[in-house]
């Protein structure tokens, strides 16, 4: 029968222990739950010239910006997370104290290409924390990441 076709959003979300808020709740409230990891088989070449065609987990960081609830007819839904993900490779390093930096200005999956997924499913979510980096304000600084 297919999808509803309406679904619901939510502006927070308990899954694996954590309970995730959207970035636009998070906003006024010191506690900040909109820090989304995953970790996610992702196809990869060496180079351009390169023919093997390589797949591998990649750590991907980023903030959830909508929480929406897909229903089947009653049979069975689906609740899915966008987020804005950090590149992972442009907005992604290590400082000299091995923390890992985010810049959330260097984005992926912004939907500009057909390939683009900003969406996972809840249970791949893992909570992380960041806090922003005092030297460089473009900066987040991930600090740690918690699994169920």
């Amino acid at each position: 029968m297919g999808l509803i076709d309406c679904a619901k959003r939510y502006s927070a979300y308990n899954v694996n222990g954590f309970k995730f808020r959207i970035l636009e709740r998070d906003l006024w409230l010191k506690k900040q739950n909109n820090g989304v990891f995953g970790t996610f088989g992702t196809r990869s070449y060496a180079s351009s010239s390169d023919t093997q065609m390589r797949f591998g987990g990649v750590p991907y960081y980023g903030r959830l910006i909508n929480i929406i609830e897909i229903n089947y007819h009653g049979r069975f839904s689906i609740v899915l997370f966008k987020c804005m993900w950090t590149n992972t490779s442009k907005g992604i390093m290590s400082d000299e104290y091995g923390f890992t930096l985010l810049i959330f200005s260097h984005l992926i999956n912004t939907g500009d290409n057909d390939d683009d997924e900003p969406y996972i499913q809840t249970s791949e979510a893992q909570m992380v924390y960041y806090v922003e980096d005092e030297f460089d304000k473009k900066k987040l600084v991930h600090t740690c990441t918690f699994k169920a």
